[in-house]
């Protein structure tokens, strides 16, 4: 259902900003399923504005990240910022301003709780930062995602030690009474993300873990990173 122009000023007045244009927030706010049951509008679905997003967002917490914690090897940075920018924590934030509230949806998707479906609201929420971007500059686009993850980037602080996941997964494979993990290192090429090494962390010659990175050392502790999560599940 299209938003009324009463939701969009509410919308606009929890965030602090007021757009010059509405259309493009009015995008940022449309979902495909919207366009599919309605046909042609005066602007699409958020998937475009979600690319322009995602690459801003990821810019925004790297700087944070960089000038908050010098002390963090590139490895503890990019874990830093994968854990800020996944898809459940972006369905937090925007849950968080009831993004959801607002969305244009078709009914198909209302029915099956896309409302509430983390993928729809982290790509609304890169799609809103998008249209801020756009319509109000990159200035007050930055400063609004460093409220939004200020109190995470706080908890990365306090837990710093806990973001290198070697020695993490040398400790409970410890306190479990395994052996020592061992790393195994491969050199990759032709990857889309510029991954250069492919680790593979194995506990009693099983494979427990794999990571990818730039770096040696990154590509091990994305590995270990990976492990742990697979050990906690």
């Amino acid at each position: 259902m299209p938003n009324p122009d009463g939701a969009l000023r509410s919308l606009q007045k929890s965030l602090g900003i007021w757009f010059k244009n509405p259309d493009i927030l009015k995008e940022a706010l449309t979902h495909r399923s919207f366009l599919n049951e309605h046909g042609s509008l005066r602007h699409g679905s958020y998937e475009r504005l979600e690319y322009l997003g995602d690459a801003f967002l990821g810019w925004v917490v790297a700087t944070e990240l960089y000038e908050k914690f010098p002390e963090y090897d590139e490895g503890a940075l990019t874990l830093a910022r994968s854990q800020l920018v996944r898809g459940e924590q972006l369905a937090q934030l925007a849950r968080s301003i009831e993004l959801g509230s607002y969305l244009n949806m078709g009914q198909g998707e209302e029915k099956s709780g896309g409302r509430d479906r983390n993928s729809n609201l982290a790509a609304a929420l890169e799609a809103l930062i998008a249209a801020v971007v756009i319509d109000q500059g990159e200035t007050k686009a930055y400063r609004l995602i460093s409220s939004w993850i200020n109190d995470d980037l706080e908890s990365f602080e306090a837990q710093a030690p806990k973001l290198d996941s070697k020695s993490n997964l040398q400790e409970l494979l410890q306190e479990k009474g395994l052996p020592l993990p061992v790393y195994s290192i491969f050199p990759i090429d032709d990857v889309s993300d510029g991954s250069t090494f492919f680790a593979s962390v194995t506990v009693e010659g099983e494979e427990i873990g794999t990571g990818s990175g730039k770096k040696k050392n990154q590509a091990e502790q994305q590995a270990a990173f990976n492990a742990l999560k697979r050990i906690k599940q």
